[in-house]
């Protein structure tokens, strides 16, 4: 758990970093729980996307097999720049998270971003 000595930020922090003490308060961001339809695919949803489940979603996206509503409410609400779709399908999924990406890919990233 990190800690941090300025209220300054704290809210971007925790969002940036997940769970932070401060003093003798813990902070969590919340977010909404995946949502699965009753054959058990994944529904992508707009308001609840992490880097933990972001490649799924934009493979869902890319699949035809979604539904056409989910992924016009999608689409029509989507917080990833530079989608590109193509009749409701989304067409650059690998350009936006490349297959086995995770969190240790991402740190590693950041870090080399900050030489």
């Amino acid at each position: 758990m990190k800690s941090l000595d300025s209220k300054n930020g704290i809210v971007a922090y925790s969002y940036e970093v997940g769970i932070l003490k401060h003093g003798e308060r813990v902070f969590l961001p919340a977010v909404a729980a995946n949502v699965h339809d009753r054959g058990r695919e994944l529904v992508p949803r707009p308001e609840s996307i992490l880097l933990s489940n972001l490649r799924q979603v934009v493979v869902r996206l890319a699949d035809p097999d979604c539904p056409l509503i989910t992924r016009q409410r999608f689409r029509e609400n989507s917080p990833i720049p530079e989608a590109m779709w193509a009749n409701d399908l989304l067409l650059n999924q690998d350009e936006i998270i490349p297959d086995n990406y995770n969190l240790v890919v991402a740190t590693a990233n950041r870090e080399i971003s900050k030489l």
